[in-house]
């Protein structure tokens, strides 16, 4: 994309069409864009497997991109529950590069999504 001075807008969702629904098993717990880039925060995950994570984004251009992610779970370190990410009241994940004001309150859009500083 770099050649058509184009950039990652939005992410749309992610997906992990592999995880086993356990309560260790692969979470996402935020995603952002951080620097012009795609960043997901992930928790869990079974020892010994690889899971496959896909990242739907969307460009300025209006591009659709679905880039797919393949993780190898090491079996270095037993599984457990992920630890649950920040969230607004409503439950709407907190990524650490939402704007927070001087109260501590975090910066909404009309939809109530997170400002983001990107």
């Amino acid at each position: 994309m770099s050649d058509t001075g184009d950039y990652i807008a939005r992410i749309l969702r992610v997906d992990i069409p592999t995880a086993s629904g356990a309560t260790t098993g692969l979470t996402v717990l935020w995603s952002s864009i951080v620097n012009g880039m795609a960043c997901i925060m992930l928790g869990g995950g079974e020892p010994g497997t690889t899971q496959t994570i896909v990242v739907y984004v969307l460009t300025q251009q209006g591009r659709r991109l679905a880039p797919r992610i393949e993780l190898a779970i090491t079996t270095e370190t037993d599984a457990v529950e992920p630890t649950p990410a920040p969230t607004l009241s409503s439950s709407v994940p907190v990524p650490p590069n939402a704007i927070q004001l001087l109260d501590e309150a975090i910066l909404l859009d009309a939809a109530g999504q997170p400002y983001l500083i990107a």
